[in-house]
């Protein structure tokens, strides 16, 4: 396969996927619609000769193939926005993205009506949202880009998950 002809647009998508297994939420995620997606997934399978993505019931489930590049695809992604980012600053006002936290009810009615109308004045596009935290191991979560900030108790942590006692 020649790089010189890969479109780094495709591992957007493909992080996009890894986050919201998805191809709809994927798409909302970084602006494609539902059929851009799909067709940037089948151009990704194209190139790296796996399914990277099965149907399970209404979840898409990574491949092996997919799981092993998940990580690296994010860090990837990253290094390139940490590039762009130290080149012209971070502009608060164009940034235009979804995330999504996680923490127990009580926290939809006692942060999020607050930090949504901080955050709003500050970057309008950015949406948050919140899940109950029932959906499962927060490690996992995290790592798997499932969620970007967990609001939890104290909770022992592998050493890559920065952590920060919010209140007592």
């Amino acid at each position: 396969m020649n790089f010189n002809a890969l479109d780094l647009n495709l591992i957007r998508v493909f992080d996009a996927l890894m986050r919201e297994r998805s191809v709809t939420r994927a798409g909302d995620r970084i602006g494609l619609s539902q059929p851009a997606v799909s067709a940037a997934l089948n151009r990704l399978r194209h190139v790296f000769n796996d399914n990277l993505f099965v149907r399970h019931g209404s979840e898409m489930q990574p491949t092996p193939l997919a799981s092993e590049l998940g990580e690296r695809a994010r860090l990837a992604l990253a290094e390139i926005e940490g590039m762009v980012r130290t080149v012209r600053g971070l502009e608060l006002g164009e940034l235009d993205r979804t995330f999504t936290l996680m923490g127990a009810d009580f926290f939809s009615t006692l942060l999020m009506p607050f930090l949504s109308h901080k955050v709003y004045l500050q970057a309008p596009a950015v949406k948050m949202r919140l899940l109950d935290s029932a959906r499962g191991e927060v490690a996992r979560l995290l790592q798997d880009n499932a969620v970007d900030m967990a609001l939890e108790r104290p909770l022992d942590m592998p050493g890559w998950i920065s952590k920060e006692l919010l209140f007592r």
